[in-house]
């Protein structure tokens, strides 16, 4: 039998670091399910790989089907952003398949993410006629359903209706089953109220997700013009026993295939069986099937299974009124966003003055700038969510040059290349900036507005890109894609050695490239002796840190310089791990800063301090606003003319030790300043580890012994499992 792993490739691409990292694994011993809904299926798989170039030359579309001659029911399922390798579902896609469904995974690539910018191309017009062209030999066109996930679960209504109404399909069974949707693109409230009402629809969200708002889906559940007996709305919890836990988050539906991914009890009696039991009604009206999924319009408790000592797993809930069950806690995509389609535009209107107040100081002419406001208004809703740069003098404001780039092969990577920002019309060697991005960065597009505004300061930028697979599951692993990019650094150097003066050399780097960040500052610091007239680190929200030791960090150059930057509302990537280099590295207190950014809000409009500043809105979380330019782009500025330059006035603001000109962050208005940044010399972490997608304890973390070694994570929910046990 050929599963879905058999087709995982080089070209796999995954945002590993929205996972979490799953303890228990399939270790938890949870009875499987071997009859009724959601038990074994019996069919050979096929899995068949067809070009999809209309999305990009490299893109495939995978078709699974049943190994049988009879036409089956079709499935199309629209994966969480950035997953166009099925291996990150395998579990889920290939239960379907071998139930007897040919199970249709197209490749999709969103451009930009504003309000009115989302471009949606899973199922254009040229994409939909492969996808047709492809499945309609196997498939019975009339029964369809449609499974997404994350942004995929998003597209999904607007993709359904349009292929019911418009193609026809669907006739004798059509459902969407949506798992921790994101915000609904491609479809109106007026089209959300005349949905077809034969398409069964079940929303599902998981209780210790921090991704997706769960009111996303509620919005919809509550909205769309389906028979309260023909939808369902499930909330997925976690659950512990005996050192084992089951996070219900962001992760459930994915595989081992994907980073955090785990195949365990969650994706089996959540997932899987409500698939089962959803196709079963739809399909072939089983009304146990619908009676399963549907219920009976009054809210129940669903089964989840048995623990190895007879303890029922934290029971699922199914409702009809999910308001009375989802929490308003902090999530990376809040419900109130101005990429929200459904969210109150006047809202976002408002906020939209906000900026035009900015702009103000820019403004001498009273004339001028009252047309200025006018053409502004009119625009209000184009491009809501972004801030232009109001800095327009100083540090934080852009620089008078260009950007020439230029690509150069990698040979210990050549499928991804190191790229070289040089500013135009700058004669002579110019100081370098080696930039480390996120792990999901691979598209220099998301780091754009930052890699510009740097280069218009009259720097250089090295982009080393490193590869997303294989996996981050091992050190070995993460030391091959820190070897790429000392390999990558080395190359660019021998073809642009004579624009760069390594005299003047800054290390910077962002979540996984932030954990790179002291291994490639030493190495290029001390082993290349590079930076001897100027150096500094520019860390944020870091990662686990490899490829350096104890030795190393005391023996660190004393004169290189860290601004080492976090976000209060992270939830990605534990404090602790920059507590850890601040404080470890051998650096004096006096050339080194531990800043902090927090979320702040005005006319309903929230500029999130989280992991993803400073991405642009060219990727999926990223956000440009006042926390890019004054938080991120002025001390950047300030540290650089600082080490570059030894202006001494640009200290007070890079390593200020909390000066007023450090702290400001901005206006929101004439009589409201955005909340100011925290600095600190003596860092500690402010939130638990628990709270975090990569916590300190996480076993993967080389370094989490180096503190509190009893705070690991095992041993805490081992001491959790056993008070609630005592109890």
């Amino acid at each position: 039998m050929k599963t879905v792993r058999d087709i995982i490739s080089g070209g796999v691409i995954f945002i590993a670091f929205f996972l979490s990292n799953g303890i228990c694994g399939n270790s938890c011993d949870i009875a499987p399910v071997d009859s009724g809904f959601g038990a074994p299926g019996t069919y050979k798989i096929v899995v068949d790989t067809f070009p999809a170039p209309v999305v990009s030359p490299r893109s495939r579309l995978y078709v699974f089907r049943p190994d049988t001659r009879e036409k089956a029911p079709c499935i199309l399922f629209c994966p969480k952003y950035g997953s166009e390798n099925p291996a990150e579902y395998s579990g889920m896609i290939t239960y379907l398949a071998s139930k007897g469904f040919v199970v249709v995974y197209p490749p999709y690539r969103a451009q930009v993410f504003t309000r009115k910018s989302i471009e949606v191309t899973t199922l254009t017009d040229e994409m939909f006629g492969i996808v047709a062209g492809v499945i309609r030999p196997y498939i019975d066109t009339t029964r369809i359903g449609f499974i997404g996930h994350s942004y995929g679960a998003g597209i999904v209504p607007g993709v359904t209706k349009r292929i019911v109404e418009k193609m026809g399909w669907g006739r004798n069974g059509a459902f969407m089953y949506l798992l921790s949707p994101w915000y609904f693109a491609g479809i109106s409230k007026r089209e959300l109220q005349a949905y077809p009402g034969n398409v069964k629809t079940v929303i599902q969200v998981f209780d210790d997700d921090n991704v997706n708002d769960p009111r996303i889906g509620s919005y919809l559940f509550q909205m769309i013009s389906i028979p309260p007996e023909n939808k369902e709305f499930f909330i997925v919890y976690g659950d512990s026993y005996e050192g084992c836990r089951m996070k219900s988050d962001f992760t459930v539906p994915l595989s081992r295939g994907a980073a955090g991914g785990e195949d365990n009890a969650l994706d089996v009696y959540a997932v899987n069986r409500l698939c089962d039991a959803l196709t079963k009604a739809v399909f072939n009206n089983d009304t146990a099937a619908g009676a399963f999924v549907f219920g009976n319009s009054t809210d129940r408790k669903v089964y989840m299974g048995t623990w190895p000592g007879g303890t029922p797993v934290k029971a699922m809930t199914a409702t009809d009124n999910p308001r009375e069950f989802i929490s308003a806690k902090p999530y990376i995509n809040s419900w109130i966003s101005p990429r929200n389609p459904f969210a109150d535009v006047t809202k976002f209107r408002q906020a939209r003055r906000v900026y035009i107040e900015a702009k103000k100081k820019k403004v001498k002419d009273v004339t001028s700038y009252l047309v200025d406001t006018k053409k502004k208004e009119k625009g209000a809703e184009d491009d809501i969510d972004v801030f232009e740069n109001p800095v327009d003098q100083g540090y934080g404001a852009d620089g008078p040059f260009g950007a020439v780039k230029d690509s150069v092969t990698n040979p210990a990577n050549p499928e991804n290349p190191v790229l070289f920002f040089y500013p135009d019309k700058k004669q002579g060697q110019v100081p370098l900036v080696i930039l480390m991005h996120g792990y999901s960065g691979q598209e220099h597009l998301f780091f754009e507005p930052f890699i510009s505004h740097i280069v218009s300061r009259g720097y250089a930028v090295l982009y080393p890109i490193y590869p997303l697979f294989p996996l981050v599951s091992n050190k070995k692993d993460v030391l091959q894609k820190i070897f790429i990019v000392k390999t990558g650094i080395d190359e660019c150097m021998k073809l642009h050695k004579d624009r760069i003066d390594t005299g003047r050399v800054a290390v910077a780097g962002q979540s996984f490239g932030g954990g790179m960040a002291p291994c490639i500052g030493y190495h290029v610091f001390k082993e290349k002796n590079w930076g001897a007239a100027g150096a500094f680190l520019f860390i944020t929200a870091p990662w686990y840190t490899f490829d350096i030791t104890d030795e190393q960090y005391k023996s660190f150059p004393a004169q290189v310089k860290l601004l080492m930057m976090i976000f209060d509302d992270d939830v990605t990537n534990d404090h602790q791990m920059a507590v850890d280099i601040f404080n470890s590295i051998n650096i004096p207190p006096e050339n080194k800063d531990y800043v902090t950014l927090y979320s702040d809000s005005s006319n309903g409009l929230t500029m999130n301090a989280n992991h993803f500043v400073p991405y642009g809105i060219h990727y999926i979380y990223g956000e440009q606003n006042l926390l890019d330019y004054y938080g991120t782009y002025k001390l950047f500025d300030a540290m650089a003319e600082y080490v570059f330059n030894n202006n001494q006035a640009a200290r007070d603001v890079a390593l200020g030790n909390g000066s007023k000109e450090q702290t400001y962050m901005g206006d929101w208005s004439a009589n409201r300043f955005v909340k100011p940044c925290t600095v600190t010399d003596n860092p500690r972490p402010m939130h638990s580890q628990y709270e975090y997608l990569w916590s300190w304890g996480n076993k993967l973390n080389p370094r989490r012994n180096a503190y509190n070694p009893a705070d690991s994570t095992v041993i805490k929910i081992k001491k959790r499992a056993k008070e609630a046990k005592d109890k």
